[in-house]
Formats: C-alpha cells, sequence, structure tokens
C-alpha cells in the first residue's frame, strides 16, 4: 500500500473507529440507564407491594381489635365472669385467624383477667391462676391511657418468656385497645399478640425472580427484616455493637431517615424506600380517626451494586465484540474503497481544475439561474426570465488615467480595482456578470437593498485605492453607480463553437443609461424609482429625489434618486442639512413655479456649496424662464 493510500484509509477509518468507539459508548450508557429505569421502576413497584401486604397482613387483626373493643361484652368481661360464648368466640377467631399468639384483657391495674395463647395451632384459655401481671410492661403502659377510638401498636420486638428471648426467635407485634364502660371511662385494655413472622416472610415474595433484596428498618435504622438473619433484631440480641443500616450505610440511611420516600443510587447499590406509618392503616382499616400511637417503619427496596457490574460486563463484552467484527469488517472495506479512490484522485483533481478554471470565466451563481450545474450543460438556446437588480460602475476620468500608462500597467491596474469590487459584490450576494473595458455590470437577484450597499461599500473603498506602477501611484478613484430594478433575459449567446453568458434587456439598458447621468449631475450613486419601490425602508439610507426622465421611445416616466450615504463627511452632513429645502425645490420646479425654485435652490447652494444638483436645476429654472415651456409643462426630462 503507497503512502497516498495509507494516507487516505488513515483518514477515512479515523471518523469510522470514533464513529463506532462513539455509538457503543451511547449504547452502553443508554442501555445501562434503560435498565437503571426499569430496575428503579421494579423497585417502586416491590416497594409499594410491600407497603400493601403490611397493610394486608394488619388489616383483619386491626378490624378484630376494634370491634372486641367496642361491643358490650367486652365491659362485662371487667365486671363479671367472661360468658362462654366469647369466650368460643375467642377460640374460633385465634384457630382462624393463625397469627395472633394471645388474645386477652387486662385491666387498668395492669393484671390480666383473660387470655386465649395459640398453643401452635390449638388455642387453649389460660387459667385464671396463670394469669399475669403486666403493668410494668412497656405496651400496658403506653396503651392504657388510650382514649376512645384510639388505638395503639408495640414496636416489633422478639417475644420473651421470663424475661428471655424465646427460641425459634418469634417477632411480635402487640395491639391494643381501651375498653370504655358506659360513661367512656376506661377500664382496661384489649389486647392481640399478632405473630408478625407471616408479615415479614411475605416480604421475601414481593421481590421473587429478582435480584432485589426487601428491607424492612425501625426508625432507628435497624434491620427487621434485612438481607440476611443475623443481621436482623440487632437492637434486640446486642444493643451495644448490634448490626444496623444505619451503621453500616450510614450515608444512605442519612437520606432515608430524612424524607417519607425517594430513589438514589450510591457505591453501594440502588435504594428505593418509603415510610410504613401504621397510624394511616389504622385509620384505613378501622375507620377510627383518632390520634393513633404506632411505629414508623422504612421499606428498602436494595438493589446491590453487583448486579449492575454484572450487566456492566456482560453488555460491554456484546459491544466490544460486535464493535471489533465491525472494524474489522470496515477495515479491509475502507482499505479498498482508499485504493480505488486513490486512482480516482488524479483524473477528479484535473477535472475539480477544470471546473474552477471555467467558474473564473462564468459566475456560478449565472449557472444557477440557469439551472445548470456545470458550463459544458449550457446550450446556445438556453435562457431564463428573471427580476433582479442590475449594477452599473465604471471610472470617472478612465481615458486620462488609461492614456498615461503603458498598457501592462494598465491591465494590472484594472485588475487591482476589479479585486476591490469583486469581493464586495459577492459579500451582498450579488456577482459580476461582464467586465467592459472600465465598467462592471453585475446582477443582484437577493434585492435592491443589497445593490445598494454593495455601491457604498465600494465607493467607501474606493477612497483608500492605491495602485503603485514603477514611479506612477495611483491614489483613491472616482467611480459611478447606475442601478435599476426589472426583468432581464439570461442565457448563452454566441454559436455552438464560441458563445458567452449574458444578460439582456430594457432594463439592463435603462441602467447603463442612469449610470451615466452620474456624471451628468456629478454625483456618485443614482437608483431608479424601481429600485427604490424594493427597498422594505428607503428611510435607512440618503436618499433625494432628482430628476423625472423618459426614455426615448418609451413612454413610461422613470423618477430618478441619488443616494448619497458614501459622499465626504462634510458634503453628507451639508446634503442632509438641506434634504427639506431641496425637496421643496424640486416639488416647485415640476409644478412650473421656477422664481421660487430658485430661491429655495440658492439657499440649498449656501448650506453645501460642494452639491452639484443646485447649480443645474437653477441653470434649468432659469432657461424656463427665458423660454416659458407652457401649460405643457410637467417637469419631466428626455434620457
Amino acid at each position: 500500500m503507497n503512502k497516498p493510500t495509507a494516507r487516505l484509509a488513515l483518514y477515512l477509518l479515523s471518523p469510522l473507529l470514533f464513529f463506532v468507539l462513539s455509538t457503543g459508548y451511547i449504547i452502553y450508557s443508554l442501555t445501562m440507564n434503560n435498565h437503571r429505569a426499569m430496575a428503579e421502576a421494579t423497585s417502586r413497584r416491590h416497594v409499594e407491594k410491600a407497603q400493601q401486604q403490611i397493610a394486608s397482613k394488619l388489616d383483619n387483626a386491626l378490624k378484630d381489635l376494634t370491634f372486641f373493643s367496642f361491643v358490650h361484652e367486652s365491659y362485662e368481661v371487667f365486671t363479671k365472669d367472661i360468658n362462654a360464648d366469647l369466650k368460643e368466640t375467642f377460640m374460633t377467631l385465634c384457630y382462624n385467624r393463625q397469627n395472633y399468639d394471645q388474645i386477652g384483657y387486662i385491666n387498668k391495674q395492669g393484671q390480666e383477667i383473660f387470655r386465649i395463647n395459640d398453643n401452635n395451632g390449638f388455642p387453649r384459655i389460660v387459667f385464671k391462676e396463670d394469669l399475669q401481671f403486666k403493668g410494668g410492661r412497656s405496651f400496658f403502659t403506653n396503651s392504657i391511657g388510650l382514649k376512645l377510638n384510639e388505638l395503639y401498636i408495640s414496636p416489633m420486638e422478639l417475644n420473651t418468656e421470663g424475661g428471655i428471648i424465646e427460641k425459634p426467635h418469634k417477632p411480635i407485634l402487640r395491639l391494643a385497645s381501651p375498653v370504655t364502660d358506659p360513661d367512656g371511662i376506661t377500664v382496661g385494655i384489649f389486647l392481640i399478640d399478632f405473630l408478625s413472622k407471616p408479615l415479614l416472610d411475605a416480604l421475601n415474595d414481593v421481590s421473587e425472580g429478582t435480584k432485589d433484596v426487601i428491607m424492612l428498618l425501625n426508625s432507628d435504622g435497624y434491620w427487621l427484616k434485612g438481607p440476611s438473619p443475623d443481621q436482623e433484631w440487632g437492637f434486640v440480641l446486642d444493643k451495644k455493637n448490634g448490626p444496623s443500616f444505619a451503621k453500616s450505610h450510614a450515608r444512605e440511611w442519612d437520606v432515608i431517615s430524612k424524607s417519607d420516600h425517594g430513589h438514589f443510587s450510591t457505591d453501594g447499590g440502588l435504594f428505593t424506600f418509603a415510610t410504613v406509618d401504621l397510624t394511616q392503616s389504622i385509620s384505613k382499616s378501622t375507620k377510627l380517626w383518632g390520634t393513633h400511637t404506632a411505629p414508623l417503619w422504612k421499606i428498602v427496596s436494595w438493589t446491590p451494586p453487583e448486579v449492575l457490574q454484572l450487566l456492566s460486563r456482560r453488555l460491554l463484552k456484546k459491544i466490544v465484540s460486535y464493535s471489533g467484527a465491525i472494524l474489522f469488517m470496515a477495515t479491509l472495506f475502507v482499505i479498498t474503497l482508499a485504493a480505488q479512490r486513490a486512482r480516482r484522485a488524479s483524473a477528479e483533481a484535473l477535472v475539480v481544475k477544470q471546473i474552477e478554471s471555467n467558474a473564473r470565466f462564468v459566475p456560478r451563481e449565472f449557472l444557477g439561474l440557469l439551472d445548470k450545474g456545470e458550463l459544458t450543460e449550457i446550450h446556445i438556446s438556453d435562457n431564463v426570465q428573471r427580476s433582479m437588480t442590475i449594477l452599473f460602475t465604471d471610472i470617472r476620468s478612465y481615458t486620462t488615467i488609461s492614456e498615461s500608462m503603458d498598457p501592462q500597467i494598465l491591465l494590472s491596474f484594472l485588475n487591482s480595482y476589479y479585486g476591490i469590487l469583486d469581493p464586495i459584490i459577492s459579500r451582498n450576494n450579488g456577482f459580476i456578470d461582464a467586465f467592459i473595458g472600465d465598467a462592471v455590470m453585475a446582477l443582484f437577484p437577493g434585492g435592491a437593498k443589497k445593490a445598494i450597499l454593495a455601491a457604498i461599500d465600494i465607493r467607501i473603498a474606493l477612497r483608500d485605492f492605491h495602485h503603485q506602477s514603477g514611479h506612477d501611484t495611483q491614489t483613491g478613484l472616482n467611480t459611478g453607480f447606475g442601478l435599476h430594478c426589472g426583468e432581464v433575459t439570461l442565457g448563452a449567446v454566441g454559436t455552438n463553437k464560441r458563445m458567452q453568458t449574458t444578460a439582456i434587456g430594457d432594463a439592463v439598458n435603462l441602467a447603463a443609461r442612469i449610470e451615466a447621468l452620474t456624471k451628468l449631475f456629478g454625483v456618485s450613486l443614482i437608483i431608479s424609482s424601481e429600485v427604490c419601490q424594493e427597498l422594505p425602508s428607503p428611510s435607512g439610507f440618503k436618499i433625494r429625489s432628482i430628476d423625472l426622465v423618459r426614455v426615448k421611445g418609451k413612454q413610461e416616466v422613470v423618477e430618478l434618486f441619488e443616494v448619497f450615504d458614501a459622499d465626504p463627511p462634510k458634503i453628507l452632513q451639508g446634503k442632509s442639512e438641506s434634504l427639506d429645502l431641496f425637496n421643496e425645490a424640486m416639488r416647485l420646479y415640476r409644478e412650473g413655479n421656477f422664481q421660487r425654485a430658485i430661491e429655495k435652490l440658492t439657499l440649498c447652494q449656501k448650506i453645501c456649496p460642494e452639491d452639484t444638483i443646485p447649480a443645474i436645476y437653477i441653470t434649468r429654472c432659469s432657461t424656463m424662464q427665458r423660454l416659458p415651456p407652457g401649460d405643457t409643462w410637467t417637469g419631466i426630462s428626455t434620457m
């Protein structure tokens, strides 16, 4: 492979390599973001389902608690022996619910007066002599002060027997409600010891089939249900050094403990959480809207970092495999393509040079107006009609200048002059159609404003024109510009062997004649009324009407305007100050009031002695006073 081919192959492969790597990165990022979004959505569903499971598991217990605290038989338990029907009801309830460890009544002194034990699914009424004093237990002291319509749920804890934690561990929630006499005075509490293991086990089903871990935390950040059993119940089993989520995930717990719900990501994984407020569960299940007492839990769905890391590794492996195959095939293709393109390069270079050479003789803009791509597509019969602005300009005293120069120096001088015009015309969306000696014809398909701006810019640029030839220096050039808008015909003229492109039409001829009038009036830039009408805002230029003319052989009248923005500052100021006087003088002249017109024009001369037009019209007015034009006077000149 030669060096040009190698460079071309490298040139083609570099963006391809960048594209493949960028695409791989984008696919990786989007896919991982999608996985994270799906993981977040899944985690949110897990948290919602866990909340529903907790509420569902507690629903019957809360309803039972409310019912038996309100029935009149409950009050009678405190005043006389419990009747056989109520005992049977409690036995049946305990047997059917299967998650009530104990059901009973405690008087306001803290003494049990009735209790049924679940007894491993075979409920049994406790003998009176075996009933215990519970007055010192926290669940009693926190619930005995309840008022009517208020319920209490204890923190979840492990059940103890004789001060020793029962094994296997038995998580318990104690649900209590007040029992009142007919006068509403509390006589004791109705208590259900709720076996919480089914509730905790139900949380395992929430994330079944996924890698998420569902955790239940108490208000201090200890696991009630954790990733593994040995992490649970740290606040009971080892109060000082027991494991807790708050200790092992301090940063995450800081976020979770301060918000009701949310989702976030850390180095420790993805965490989605929500607060379980059991007082709301009480209100929804019992329709009691009192001031309830219940713990706050946090349900947390945790996606371990290893899960996402495994997904990331698998995805990267797949992307690298596909990208490598693509790059290998692309390399073979690019090397083949580079060799072919290298063979075509020299031929294409010749074609490009030919096209560039042609473009110097026929503007691309001209080809575009003819709807042609290349010069070779033009035929002698091709022509189109377009409305556009035509600009004519030539150099003042060109004959004098040219006679003082050798032909070679003259060509250099003209090329320097054209070198100023061409970029300004192009910058204003125009193009040069023809060089006619010192004269230039330019076309502006984009509008009259651009054509005027081009003329003003050229006029200003030529003030600093400097051409050095031997010992001779030409500094500054005085030029005239004529602009007209109208329909022109663009096409080719000549023969099939020798042709050139051009623009013809009355509009072109009139633009040339207007340019010639700049010498007569001694001004640099004259535009027709058609150009003026094409301007979106004529007030954006310094413009004044200087004549009404009729072209020989034509009927229509053309109003001519001078644009004097490019005049030297002193003349520009003088013409601006006398503009209202000048316009009034022109109106009087066209009305045939020649004496008044002379008076106004004389004042204009005093304001701006360098202004050439007042003197011209004073001469015209004086002539009309000597040879009155009669009633047919219209103020129109013939051009």
